[in-house]
């Protein structure tokens, strides 16, 4: 499993949230993890970096053949360190325009929500959108539902609410996913999470996706074979600055 950070000023922003779905995540894989350790192999690494992106991917170890781990699993940490990309700032401002993925992600309860390995899905889907005039793709899992985009989650703002797909059975819970949620809900604006087909996203308002690294950027309009609908920026751009105060409060640890 992987975790990607941004860095500034040697913290990293939501750093109790990564931490904690490191942990949570490790439990689910069978991988055991000392949480004093992966804070303070994180902290150590964002000092050294100072400002952009921290990578930490985490391994079951050295194994034998076959799919079998060690009977003593000994997890290994391998950090990497890279620049903040550039364009996050303009789509910021400027919105981008999606697209829709012809591949659908298939559907493992077990594995949802988790940020693991096993990506092939992804590379396929980035296969895909480097063959499209669009920013990005939202991804619809087996079902129909929307899923996610190619790297972030989604939300929509319609009627008043804020939706976001509840990724049961794929997808990854991302940790600006979770912080928008407890952020909007906490300020008195409904939050719904559920199977939404992409025709109920169409109807929006506004559209947003969010990652770690992003963190929000509004979605100018969403182009289909079927359809170019437009979405207004405003609802976004409001968003992102109301939540910039509780978003520094996240950055940590203290050097």
């Amino acid at each position: 499993m992987f975790t990607t950070m941004a860095v500034k000023d040697g913290k990293v922003a939501l750093y109790q949230r990564h931490c904690q779905r490191l942990i949570r995540d490790a439990e689910r894989l069978g991988l055991p993890l000392d949480e004093q350790v992966i804070a303070r192999r994180i902290g150590e690494e964002a000092r050294l970096l100072g400002k952009g992106v921290l990578k930490l991917l985490i391994s079951a170890g050295e194994g034998g053949r076959g799919y079998s781990r060690p009977e003593q699993v000994a997890p290994s940490l391998h950090f990497t360190h890279a620049g903040m990309p550039a364009h996050y700032a303009v789509q910021q401002q400027e919105g981008i325009t999606v697209g829709c993925a012809t591949l659908k992600l298939a559907l493992q309860p077990a594995l949802a929500g988790i940020k693991h390995l096993n990506r092939l899905e992804q590379v396929l889907i980035k296969s895909e959108l480097l063959q499209q005039d669009v920013q990005d793709m939202l991804v619809l899992d087996a079902s129909g539902h929307v899923a996610e985009a190619t790297s972030a989650n989604v939300f929509w703002f319609c009627d008043g609410k804020w939706f976001t797909p509840v990724l049961e059975g794929c997808g990854v819970h991302g940790v600006m996913r979770q912080f928008l949620i407890d952020w909007l809900t906490g300020n008195g604006q409904e939050v719904l999470q559920g199977n939404f087909s992409l025709n109920e996203l169409a109807e929006a308002e506004s559209v947003l996706l969010c990652n770690a690294l992003m963190p929000l950027i509004p979605v100018r309009a969403l182009h289909t074979r079927e359809q170019r609908t437009n979405f207004s920026l405003t609802p976004v751009h409001d968003l992102f600055n109301a939540i910039q105060s509780t978003y520094r409060e996240e950055y940590a640890p203290a050097n």
